[in-house]
């Protein structure tokens, strides 16, 4: 419900939201298209289940002119998407829905993205190590290689 203040200024009075959906055509709109693709993401789940990819956490962003666009939660179910990806196409263009479905495109969510590196310290190498490391350096007749080598062998 939504309190809105009355023309004559005498006070408020009270619209519903449905009435509120009624006069914006924006809102309508809006809200037809949220049933729309989730009544899509529903069919695009019932397919994958058939094929076994029943624990794919997926959504669908966009269908338009013949491309399905599909955001997946992480890396790994993206992978998993992949392999079963030969066995949907054809299942998805059955539906009168997908009925000119010409590829999927899959997208990462980005919040799974983000790497996390953790900055650890190498373990000092051993004498033995090291000496091995400088003698292969003193061998070597790259330069190169020859001053990683060198600069390894340090690190004891």
């Amino acid at each position: 419900m939504t309190i809105r203040k009355s023309r004559s200024g005498s006070g408020y009075r009270h619209r519903s939201v449905g009435r509120l959906m009624g006069e914006h055509k924006l809102l309508q709109a809006l809200s037809q298209h949220s049933a729309y693709l989730s009544d899509l993401e529903a069919k695009v789940k019932a397919v994958l289940s058939q094929v076994g990819g029943v624990n794919l956490a997926v959504s669908v962003i966009r269908y338009q002119s013949g491309v399905l666009k599909l955001q997946l939660a992480n890396q790994a179910c993206a992978t998993r998407f992949r392999f079963l990806e030969a066995q949907l196409v054809p299942l998805l263009k059955e539906l009168p829905e997908f009925a000119h479905l010409e590829r999927l495109v899959v997208r990462v969510s980005r919040a799974s993205q983000e790497v996390k590196t953790v900055a650890r310290r190498a373990k000092p190498l051993s004498e033995e190590n090291a000496g091995m490391f400088k003698g292969s350096a003193d061998l070597c007749e790259d330069p190169d290689l020859k001053a990683s080598l060198l600069r390894l062998s340090k690190h004891c």
